[in-house]
């Protein structure tokens, strides 16, 4: 009877060490690594030139979408104007269209340049996280 007394006791004294520790003995609250999300995620300057990017990410992104919406007017136009949903034919006669050609360039250019500023963000990033 007494033994098990003392055998509760020590567990519930054990128990209380090793819930102490854990609770003592847990991180230290030294200064984030560089390369942490803690870190970065709180470097200003960091955060301000992201909003600088995707703005302009965005704007291109947004030129992109309506030179986009443009042409598939254009081609449901022709679909419409030729009778047909063959595309071989509708490229045949949107391809005879100035605007078209100019439309379809300026789309690639756009898409281009969407690329490269993510490409510059992803960049951007990288370097950061490398730190």
């Amino acid at each position: 009877m007494i033994r098990e007394k003392v055998f509760k006791s020590a567990c519930v004294a054990c128990a209380t060490l090793i819930v102490a520790f854990c609770m003592l003995g847990g991180c230290s609250r030294e200064e984030a690594d560089a390369s942490s999300p803690k870190s970065y995620m709180n470097d200003k300057a960091f955060i301000d030139d992201l909003k600088v990017l995707k703005r302009a990410t965005d704007e291109l992104r947004a030129a992109h979408a309506k030179l986009a919406a443009e042409m598939a007017d254009m081609i449901e136009a022709a679909k419409k104007k030729l009778k047909t949903d063959d595309l071989a034919k509708v490229r045949a006669e949107l391809e005879k269209s100035e605007k078209w050609n100019s439309l379809k360039d300026r789309c690639e250019d756009a898409a281009t340049a969407l690329k490269e500023s993510i490409r510059k963000t992803e960049n951007v990033v990288r370097k950061r996280i490398s730190k």
